[in-house]
């Protein structure tokens, strides 16, 4: 059986909670720790580039145009009940505030199901204005770009793909800021320039493996360790909202962590335990449905009086809960909707 990094599961995990963090806007806070957290989702981003190009660099395959196909769908396949889940609690709470709270008509509500809840459906939000469930932008464009990417990565030249994925970031980059743009085009554009970093952290870390292992090992994972802390701490102090660092320096240091943590260059590879493993699988859970959990909590908030705290606190239990609860569902072999109904003996 196949045995996952430990360390790398951890730091999804507490991406997937910063990134929360930034969203708690949603729940009526205007300032905030974690303001900052949104440039987590680069994180994420460099991650996925990341075990692609590793994917691909250990696979044999034949028809490169097909397996582009083929293996986009078999890795967000899993996703899809969990998308459909997340839309239609959305949509179903929008409307159910419009009609009561809004003056909302049921002809309007229906009018909804075309205006926002088909386009998150179908996963079309990254061309759309305003979509409802808002973070749902990322694996919409990711879902769109990803055959493309896997073209990308399946380039037989390493170095062609160093340059590629060193000068095409560089010129992005260079002309736009690191988070907040998700409009058409720029959200896929935004996700394929991640991912390719992510390619290029990966083949950075073959090509220059023997030159990394000569660094004593205790210095590379203090690199590391601070590489990971430091954003955070940045983050929640809101660095870049007082022009004291900016994204380009989280982005960079996303980029030496991961170059130290994912190869297995450091000490923290040594962390291994499925509950780690547990908390990592959690993460792209809890990144789809806080926001569907946000709007409940509001939704609730407008004839029963919450405060803040206690509206972060339900926030993050409910979110994490409600993850928790959908994993162990699919670990009882349960995939299709009608876990929903289903008894336990």
């Amino acid at each position: 059986m196949k045995t996952r990094s430990g360390n790398v599961d951890l730091a999804r995990f507490i991406a997937a909670l910063l990134i929360m963090a930034h969203h708690i806007y949603y729940l009526g806070c205007n300032y905030y720790p974690f303001k900052d957290a949104g440039i987590y989702v680069e994180f994420f981003l460099l991650m996925t580039g990341y075990y692609t190009a590793k994917h691909y660099g250990k696979a044999v395959v034949e028809d490169k145009y097909k397996d582009a196909l083929v293996y986009t769908v078999k890795k967000f396949k899993p996703l899809f009940l969990y998308l459909v889940i997340a839309t239609v609690s959305a949509y179903l709470i929008q409307g159910f505030c419009g009609i009561a709270y809004g003056g909302w008509s049921f002809q309007i509500f229906i009018r909804s199901f075309y205006n926002n809840f088909l386009p998150d459906l179908f996963l079309l939000s990254t061309s759309y204005a305003e979509p409802l469930v808002v973070p749902l932008w990322y694996i919409s464009g990711m879902i769109i770009v990803f055959p493309i990417f896997c073209l990308l990565v399946q380039l037989e030249n390493r170095y062609l793909k160093i340059i590629l994925c060193s000068a095409i970031p560089i010129f992005y980059y260079g002309k736009t800021e690191m988070v907040g743009i998700r409009t058409y085009p720029h959200g896929m554009l935004r996700i394929l320039i991640g991912m390719m970093v992510g390619v290029l952290i990966y083949e950075l870390s073959v090509v220059l493996e023997k030159q990394v292992e000569q660094i004593p090992k205790w210095v590379r994972t203090t690199i590391e360790v601070v590489c990971f802390i430091f954003p955070i701490y940045g983050c929640y102090n809101n660095f870049v909202g007082i022009n004291v660092t900016s994204n380009y320096v989280y982005f960079l240091e996303f980029m030496i962590c991961l170059f130290f943590a994912m190869p297995g260059f450091s000490h923290t590879s040594e962390i291994k335990g499925k509950a780690f493993n547990y908390l990592g699988e959690l993460s792209m859970l809890i990144f789809i449905f806080h926001w569907p959990v946000a709007m409940l909590i509001n939704a609730v908030a407008v004839k029963h009086i919450i405060t803040l705290p206690y509206k972060i606190i339900i926030y993050y239990v409910l979110t994490i809960g409600l993850s928790v609860c959908l994993k162990e569902r699919k670990n009882k072999g349960i995939t299709n909707v009608r876990f929903l109904f289903k008894k336990n003996n």
